[in-house]
């Protein structure tokens, strides 16, 4: 997994800094039966890097929220890096 960070809010007021662990799908194999991408918060930060950590004080909601603006950051960092080889050639 690689730590990854994102900078989103919560509601439409509070700034957070989310800093995150990215498992990429594991394919389904005659002896494993894979798995899906996922997402793993490490922490949620409010005014950046030295903010107060307030990853324990969220609700599952707003946990899984933050989960999938996680997931598009990668998803859209992946088509990025697609786009980008695919103009080099």
């Amino acid at each position: 997994m690689k730590d990854q960070k994102i900078e989103t809010e919560i509601g439409s007021e509070i700034a957070v800094t989310v800093y995150f662990d990215y498992q990429p799908e594991e394919k389904e194999e005659s002896n494993y039966p894979g798995c899906p991408a996922e997402v793993t918060l490490n922490s949620v930060c409010v005014n950046g890097v030295n903010g107060a950590d307030i990853l324990e004080c969220l609700a599952d909601l707003e946990c899984a929220r933050l989960e999938e603006r996680c997931m598009d950051s990668v998803i859209e960092a992946a088509r990025l890096a697609y786009e980008a080889s695919q103009e080099e050639r």
